[in-house]
């Protein structure tokens, strides 16, 4: 029954997608007619729901999932011609293979930031007015201090197709790589015409490492390992090519890697990770990045649509060819990016890139930079050798302004402060790290340079991305990290942008227009990354499985038969405040049965509500009350319960760890106003759930 609910949600979702994609596919090539499909229908929702909220949208599929019926029936003879039918291809097989990842590994756990990822989300679910009451900090707060649409948009898929919230996160990711995939095969396909090198690019950007990733084996050298102890060193390998400075440097254990990258005694290196896509998927975080990635490609996707593709530019450089043998005297000029006659309406593709950045504010602010200075310099570009459509273009980011203002207006006022400053000298990037990390990306640069002269939009593009290297390196974002983590943020949110659009924006120009020796570079540096396929082959077929299928993510915590009946219980009580044990200040399971639940929480991880809160002292007031309270000790408990507004208090196993003593020291002080439901007893160990007793109760016991 689990998989075929799984089967016709996601045809349901897809076939909705493909309506979508078809209705834009009369203005827009079919990959980039479903993202603006999905921009043009929920940016608007974005901006009414900030006045009124809809509440749940359960009732939306049937009328639409007719209305696209209606749509692929009546253009079925025209979808094989307009390209359509191998758009969808290609979006389906990205999308298969995010699914794969998913699939095999669905849990939503303490890992990284899927819990918070899952939060973002909840906070969106019910469809309230937005800004929506904080999932993580219950009372009167308001979840309005971080990026909100990527988490919106799926959030608006869970409410349309009612699903759990760990389901429509997975489901999410899912799309949003598959979109990212078929977006770069889009630009790959403006300049590339054999489909097995875009399909290797696509490949490397999806599946591939960094390019650390081939250097790692002759670096650190891992012990010999069977069975699940594969599955292992290939999330070591994972880790120790995305964090290699600063963290698995350390372990650097072979003598080419010794005399590579000698230890300096008392030099401390700075943590500057670069994530890949391949490394958001064992990681399972739907987290901003991903959206900034999609972003990006999108606009170069737009700025690439009125390029001819590269075999029509083949035949015309054939037919420029034989007229300049016959008429040696004729001026002959090579196409390019700017000059290409236009397929595609040039005001609707210079407004929408102008709303590029303007969307990216909202899904990711730290990939606003380098997104505003990708679409400035194609502003320049195309003026300088094409034209551009200036009213268009503006009246793009008007437009996208105004949808966006009702949440920056929130947004904005308490976005938490953080200046730039220059790189101190023993912050800066080792040269043989920077060198290892950045080969890829540096041979693309190189190639750029030559191929400026046929194509000189590879000369602004490569001028993007050598600013924001320079920037990176000599200034960084001051956030509320420092030490040995001051250019975290700063590297992993910009270096982790830069090299897919390297990858895809250089390398497919360098392929296509490029000679022998460029093409080989492309592949060389392609296949170099997807060395990272086996430690993904090696995860899949060696990982423990045991909760394979289960896309709500829920496995991991109803592998305890008596979770899962507190859960199964919470999910289906009425709502209310929930209060769960902390442990530690985050990136523990604290507030997971709340979120599964659909529940809001007293407090979920502390430590990451008090950065986005700009330190707030009453987070760790509130921190430290949850903490007294499941101690036993904190002052009359029944009036802060009272207070606080809270209805249900979990006894989990975690907490039965510091000692059932507890329990009974809590269950002692509250009892007047709660009753405890055991769901598993064996002597004084008992599990459970306090729920707050009805008023007429609660004065019976008291007269007790």
């Amino acid at each position: 029954m689990q998989m075929i609910h799984l089967a016709l949600t996601l045809g349901l979702i897809l076939l909705n997608l493909a309506g979508l994609t078809l209705i834009f596919s009369r203005f827009l090539p079919p990959a980039l007619a479903r993202v603006t499909g999905i921009l043009a229908l929920t940016l608007p929702l974005f901006a009414l729901e900030h006045m009124v909220g809809l509440g749940k949208l359960a009732w939306v599929w049937p009328l639409t999932s007719l209305l696209s019926l209606a749509l692929i029936y009546r253009q079925r003879h025209q979808l094989r011609s307009s390209g359509f039918l191998n758009a969808e291809l290609v979006f389906l097989c990205c999308f298969a293979y995010a699914l794969a990842w998913r699939f095999l590994f669905p849990n939503i756990d303490s890992l990284a930031e899927k819990l918070t990822d899952l939060y973002f989300i909840s906070n969106y679910l019910p469809g309230a007015t937005l800004p929506p009451q904080d999932r993580w900090f219950a009372g009167p707060y308001l979840f309005d201090f971080y990026y909100a649409y990527q988490h919106y948009v799926a959030a608006l898929i869970g409410r349309i197709f009612s699903l759990e919230p760990g389901f429509t996160m997975n489901i999410a990711w899912c799309l949003l790589v598959g979109m990212i995939g078929s977006l770069a095969w889009f630009v790959a396909s403006r300049f590339i015409a054999a489909r097995w090198v875009r399909g290797v690019l696509v490949a490397a950007l999806l599946a591939g490492g960094n390019g650390l990733t081939p250097l790692i084996p002759f670096l650190i050298d891992a012990p010999a390992v069977s069975g699940e102890a594969r599955a292992g060193a290939a999330m070591g390998r994972f880790w120790e090519a995305t964090r290699f400075s600063g963290m698995s440097d350390e372990k650097v254990n072979t003598a080419l890697g010794q005399a590579l990258f000698p230890r300096v005694p008392g030099v401390e290196t700075m943590d500057i990770p670069l994530e890949t896509i391949s490394f958001y998927a064992y990681l399972g975080d739907y987290h901003p990045p991903l959206g900034g990635f999609a972003l990006m490609l999108y606009a170069l996707g737009l700025m690439a649509a009125n390029r001819k593709r590269s075999d029509e530019l083949a035949t015309e450089a054939e037919q420029a060819s034989e007229t300049s043998a016959e008429n040696p005297d004729a001026t002959v000029t090579a196409p390019t990016l700017a000059m290409a006659s236009p397929t595609w309406s040039a005001p609707l593709l210079a407004a929408l890139i102008g709303a590029s950045p303007v969307v990216t504010l909202v899904t990711n602010a730290w990939a606003l930079p380098p997104q505003a200075l990708l679409v400035m310099a194609w502003l320049v570009y195309q003026h300088l050798n094409g034209g551009v459509n200036f009213k268009a273009f503006f009246g793009g980011v008007a437009i996208a302004l105004m949808l966006c203002f009702p949440f920056l207006s929130h947004f904005a006022p308490g976005a938490v402060s953080t200046p730039i400053r220059s790189v101190a000298p023993h912050e800066h990037t080792q040269f043989n790290v920077f060198l290892a990390l950045h080969w890829p990306v540096l041979l693309l640069l190189l190639g750029a340079f030559w191929l400026g002269f046929k194509e000189r939009w590879a000369w602004y593009l490569a001028l993007v991305l050598l600013v924001l290297l320079g920037f990176s390196e000599f200034l960084l974002f001051q956030d509320a990290m420092g030490g040995k983590f001051a250019r975290f943020n700063t590297t992993i949110k910009w270096w982790s942008w830069i090299w897919p659009t390297a990858l895809i924006g250089l390398g497919s120009m360098l392929y296509g227009l490029g000679n022998r020796f460029s093409k080989a570079v492309v592949l060389l540096i392609a296949f170099a990354v997807l060395s990272n396929v086996y430690h993904i082959a090696n995860y899949w077929l060696f990982s423990s499985r045991v909760d394979t299928g289960k896309l709500a993510g829920t496995g991991w915590l109803n592998q305890d038969a008596t979770h899962a009946n507190m859960l199964s219980y919470l999910k289906n009580a009425s709502d209310g405040v929930v209060l769960e044990g902390m442990q530690g200040g985050a990136y523990n399971n604290t507030s997971a049965f709340s979120l599964f639940a659909g529940k809001p929480m007293f407090l979920g991880w502390p430590s990451h509500e008090g950065l986005w809160r700009g330190g707030a002292t009453h987070i760790g007031a509130r921190h430290d009350e949850v903490n007294r309270f499941y101690a036993g000790t904190l002052e009359n408990p029944r009036a802060w319960l009272e207070k606080n507004d809270i209805q249900y208090i979990l006894w989990t196993r975690w907490d039965e760890a510091k000692g059932s003593h507890l329990r009974a020291q809590i269950d002692q002080q509250i009892a007047v106003d709660y009753y405890f439901r055991a769901f598993e007893e064996s002597g004084s160990m008992k599990l459970g759930i306090w729920e707050r007793r009805p008023p007429r109760a609660a004065r019976k016991m008291e007269g007790q």
